[in-house]
């Protein structure tokens, strides 16, 4: 990840490329190193925007569950961005634009549909039995959502002092090291989570069995 960051900042490369095509650069002095390819960004993008469309008609019907509809919105929102600078980058690889759009937007959103999906637990335990969680319904929000929060402000600093490292003709280590430990952060805090989740459903299971 550092070295995309520092290909993303470094004044001399976005210089000595500005001008590239595939036809006369080689791939590898890319911002991706590799061929974006369109039909599975263009598949990935279709899919996230019918996922927008279900959530805003299901709470247009329901009108419930708002936080967690605003929370899956976001992310799905985010997808659509991020996979929109993917295709804008398959037109052309050496575009920092596109590049831009899609490493913030889907670096980002995975933490908002986490949060839709910790809020939406709750209200499944409470639905099956909160006697069969190890933990409150309450506690699942109170635990995760802010841990969410840290993963994704960790993320946000991280790459905003890389960026400004390499603009400082410094390394980006430090910065890409924040942003790698935010995402750790994120992974670490998923795997707990899912862990509850399998216990609560092998133990709700063993109850209505």
């Amino acid at each position: 990840m550092a070295s995309l960051i520092h290909s993303l900042v470094a004044r001399k490369t976005k210089d000595q490329f500005a001008a590239c095509t595939l036809a006369t650069c080689p791939i590898s002095s890319s911002y991706y190193f590799y061929r974006v390819s369109l039909a599975a960004n263009a598949t990935f993008l279709a899919l996230f925007a019918i996922s927008f469309l279900g959530f805003l008609i299901t709470f247009a019907l329901t009108r419930r569950a708002l936080a967690f509809t605003v929370a899956m919105l976001i992310g799905v929102i985010l997808e659509v961005i991020g996979y929109v600078g993917r295709i804008e980058s398959h037109k052309n690889q050496w575009q920092e634009n596109g590049f831009l759009m899609q490493i913030v937007c889907l670096t980002i959103a995975p933490a908002f549909l986490a949060g839709g999906i910790y809020l939406c637990l709750r209200r499944i335990v409470y639905a099956f039995g909160p006697e069969n969680s190890r933990i409150s319904p309450e506690a699942y929000t109170r635990i995760f959502i802010p841990c969410d929060l840290v993963s994704l402000l960790l993320q946000a600093a991280g790459g905003g002092l890389a960026s400004a490292e390499s603009h400082s003709n410094e390394s980006p280590d430090t910065g890409d090291n924040i942003m790698v430990a935010g995402l750790a952060f994120q992974v670490l805090t998923l795997l707990i989570f899912m862990m509850l989740c399998l216990d609560f459903a092998i133990r709700t299971r063993r109850r209505y069995k």
